[in-house]
């Protein structure tokens, strides 16, 4: 995938992928994007420049993992919330028949909305990547960003870069995984074991 280019309009920003092929302008996936706003999506909207179509993903208020975590490191609550995250967004584009193939998940393409605390994923239909490596980049920003003083955030790390490596790996399973240890955590420490999800705050730790 081509490198993209960044854009400030008036109060909004924008991350553009120039020079959408001609051809494919009709491709399914890309239409889809365009005529619906899909959770957990950025809004994207096809535009001109010099008579080549454009991509704008519109992330105004909203900082790339990469940015927020050169200096800070992830714990376990942040691992469970961008694992709810992706989970989610996978569960959205599945309504609406979109390839996972396509969805990006280099850190540097995944941006937090700073008010909501919500992740939102860069989906770039014309990506010419393989499936075999899709999670490798998150997989090691989380070996790269965790926190060592947290031993089970260690550990949920080395096993997300583990599973993620298998051939027909699902974020369900790993998120089955976070679940259950999340459930044991519970029994020990003697409260309620509740179905609820884990919250995603960037400055907690579990």
């Amino acid at each position: 995938m081509r490198k993209p280019l960044y854009k400030r309009e008036l109060s909004h920003s924008y991350l553009v992928m120039e020079d959408i092929p001609e051809e494919l302008s009709g491709h399914y996936q890309y239409r889809m994007i365009l005529r619906n706003r899909i959770p957990g999506l950025l809004a994207s909207s096809e535009r001109y420049m010099e008579g080549r179509a454009c991509l704008y993903y519109d992330i105004s208020s909203r900082q790339s993992l990469e940015q927020m975590y050169l200096s800070a490191k992830i714990g376990m609550k942040e691992i469970r919330g961008i694992i709810d995250n992706l989970a989610q967004v996978l569960d959205s584009m599945a309504e609406y028949l979109l390839e996972e193939r396509f969805l990006i998940l280099e850190p540097e393409y995944i941006y937090m909305d700073l008010e909501t605390e919500q992740l939102f994923f860069l989906y770039y239909p014309f990506r010419e990547e393989g499936m075999e490596t899709r999670y490798l980049p998150l997989a090691e920003f989380f070996l790269e960003h965790v926190d060592h003083r947290e031993e089970k955030a260690v550990s949920a790390a080395y096993q997300f870069y583990k599973m993620s490596k298998a051939e027909n790996f699902m974020v369900g399973s790993f998120r089955t995984f976070l679940e259950k240890g999340l459930l044991e955590e519970r029994e020990q420490e003697g409260s309620p074991a509740g179905s609820g999800r884990a919250e995603y705050s960037r400055t907690g730790s579990c």
